[in-house]
């Protein structure tokens, strides 16, 4: 049998690596290119690939490889391509500088109110050092941060920016317990060594991804 190469998380669970890793390169190049649509056809298409392609493989765990695949594909390359397409649209790129900001300024915010004033774990099995005062903060600062980029950059109600900043939190303090989860669910300490000291570069981009996609959400519903 043809044993297609794949990256072993535990045992049980692969990922096939090339039709995972250049499918989801080409997320941001459709999204650049066609916007949205092209970008929906491109994920479509990457599933076919990686259905076929793990079909020459062995049957043994070929259903949890797909899954893994489709989800490693979904989790940071569709997510980021999204931001691609708002990148296109109307107040594109102010838009975009906007969620990262926030979203920065989320980790921030929460990092500094958790150091000062935290004592009540959020979610102690999955991530023991984030608490709910961390979460109140990121909350306040963000929120002021939203209205000062919407007012001021976006030329928008302020209560967009409030609205904005609220929902992004939430995805950003969701998309770190996820990454969180996912590294005690395959067995690693660190995504990477990219970034010594940080839990390598997905520690990161955890909380930016998920504020990308629900800032795509919001700013289509406001407009």
């Amino acid at each position: 049998h043809l044993q297609p190469r794949a990256l072993n998380l535990r045992p049980g669970l692969q990922v096939p690596l090339a039709p995972a890793v250049v499918t989801g390169a080409l997320f941001p190049v459709a999204a650049y290119l066609g916007g949205g649509e092209a970008l929906l056809y491109s994920v479509l298409a990457a599933v076919i690939v990686v259905v076929l392609w793990r079909m020459a493989g062995p049957r043994e765990g070929m259903l949890p490889s797909i899954m893994a695949a489709v989800f490693t594909m979904s989790w940071v390359p569709f997510m980021l391509a999204l931001a691609v397409v708002l990148f296109r649209g109307e107040d594109g790129p102010a838009r975009v500088f906007t969620i990262v900001v926030m979203a920065i300024g989320n980790d921030t915010w929460g990092y500094l109110a958790g150091v000062l004033w935290g004592k009540h774990p959020m979610a102690p099995r999955i991530s023991p050092k984030k608490t709910w005062e961390g979460f109140a903060g990121s909350m306040v600062g963000s929120v002021a941060v939203g209205i000062l980029c919407a007012v001021l950059l976006l030329h928008d109600p302020w209560w967009h920016g409030a609205v904005l900043a609220v929902l992004l939190v939430i995805a950003s303090t969701v998309g770190d317990l996820s990454e969180s989860m996912v590294k005690r669910e395959v067995g690693i300490k660190d995504m990477s060594h990219i970034l010594p000291g940080h839990g390598g570069v997905m520690d990161r981009l955890d909380s930016v991804v998920f504020a990308v996609a629900i800032g795509y959400v919001v700013f289509a519903a406001l407009s």
